[in-house]
């Protein structure tokens, strides 16, 4: 290492020490944890490749060759269906010169090959072809750079980190029991929509992950869940929704379905397992499905038989869920693209036989999700671009935000780990 490179190593620590210390407790993020790319670079090594994070749904490469590109702050890995049926998540950076190899964002490939000097590689990423290389070139050794993958329940899920995986088992049981009823391995894609949100990472989440805005925000949102929305209100209606999730929870548990939640999450798990969180909660009574007139827009999916009006709801990690109702699925991503920018993905998902423009219509399978994704961008723009004013400071957390709270003092705690381990 250079001297100037340790300099700006020792720099950096420096930075990084001096904003935790001053951080407040029990306080929304100072400043440059939402703009500064110094801190983005921390969040990619201790928040994001340090847990599994959701790619896609397994549709999307039913057959050998079928693959997608997954992009996470500059990076891309080619997801991609091998001979065997096995999934293969390759760094898509030629090992010759560094070009992208696939510039296509998804399809069907025999065979990559990189656009600049055609080095071709197999579907696992080997090396197959080097044109006018050496007698002594070995190519073994320049096989296209992997990231670890698997797939659990319809749900293809990457490792970006250089150590070991956290152990997913736990998880992998947990969407076994909760989402094994919706049969989502076997289900197809109704729509899917990708867009950007011009705001950190962080405060993208923070969002998704508090519902105390629902009323205010979400209208639509906050008439389908009671449950989830009515414990931020003062009118009584907290303790309405109490009894609601009682009363529903002794009539389906009757029905054979699965109730209660399991959680693994921050502080909850294990040393070296992913955190996650299953549950399920009721809907407004009014509604049977997550729609615009609480009416089925798709058929059943999977073993279930009667509609019990229930929301199944996932989380692994903090920047990837799941919610299924009895007709349809939603799959939800957020990825960092800049300090100020963020990937998001929603796919929905039906029964794999269920016919489109017969037994679904696209539109209204994604309308509640698609209404409360786009008023989310709204307020979240308009939170970066408050957090950017030289009056911003920190705000205190309400009662109503304790997952918000919860995760944002479990990446200070893991950001303090890291820089505490580089001193050493």
């Amino acid at each position: 290492m250079s001297n100037d490179a340790a300099l700006a190593s020792e720099d950096e620590l420096r930075f990084m020490a001096d904003l935790i210390q001053r951080q407040p407790k029990g306080q929304t993020l100072l400043q440059p944890f939402y703009c500064d790319p110094r801190v983005l670079e921390w969040d990619l090594e201790v928040a994001l490749r340090s847990g599994w994070l959701l790619a896609g749904h397994a549709s999307r490469i039913r057959e050998p060759g079928d693959y997608f590109v997954y992009e996470i702050a500059g990076e891309q890995l080619i997801v991609v269906r091998g001979d065997e049926g096995e999934v293969h998540a390759l760094v898509n950076v030629c090992r010759h010169r560094g070009s992208r190899v696939c510039l296509e964002a998804e399809g069907n490939a025999k065979a990559f090959v990189c656009p600049y000097h055609a080095w071709t590689y197999a579907r696992d990423g080997a090396l197959r072809s080097a044109r006018n290389m050496p007698d002594d070139f070995d190519r073994g050794r320049h096989a296209l750079h992997r990231a670890q993958a698997c797939e659990v329940e319809g749900l293809i899920f990457l490792y970006l980190g250089d150590g070991d995986a956290p152990d997913l088992a736990p998880a992998s049981r947990a969407m076994a029991e909760f989402l094994g009823p919706h049969a989502l391995a076997s289900a197809q894609i109704a729509e899917r929509e990708v867009g950007v949100v011009n705001a950190n990472w962080k405060l993208v989440i923070e969002n998704f992950l508090e519902c105390y805005h629902c009323a205010s925000a979400h209208p639509e949102y906050t008439r389908r869940n009671p449950v989830t929305a009515w414990h931020y209100l003062e009118d009584g209606r907290g303790e309405s929704a109490k009894q609601l999730a009682v009363d529903w929870t002794k009539r389906v548990a009757q029905l054979g379905h699965v109730v209660g939640g399991i959680y693994q999450l921050d502080g909850d798990a294990p040393e070296g397992v992913q955190g996650f969180g299953c549950s399920r909660v009721p809907l407004d009574p009014d509604f049977i499905s997550q729609t615009r007139d609480g009416k089925p827009v798709a058929p059943l999916m999977g073993a279930l038989r009667v509609f019990d009006g229930g929301e199944t709801g996932v989380q692994v990690g903090h920047t990837s869920f799941v919610l299924a109702y009895n007709d349809y699925a939603v799959l939800i991503r957020f990825t960092p693209k800049t300090p100020l920018e963020t990937l998001y993905e929603f796919t929905w998902l039906v029964a794999g036989d269920a016919r489109r423009g017969t037994d679904y219509e696209p539109a209204d399978v994604a309308w509640l999700w698609r209404t409360t994704n786009d008023q989310d961008t709204t307020i979240v723009n308009a939170n970066q671009q408050g957090v950017l004013s030289r009056w911003y400071q920190p705000g205190p957390y309400s009662e109503g935000e304790p997952y918000t709270r919860s995760f944002i003092e479990g990446y200070l705690a893991r950001l303090r780990q890291a820089v505490e381990a580089r001193r050493a």
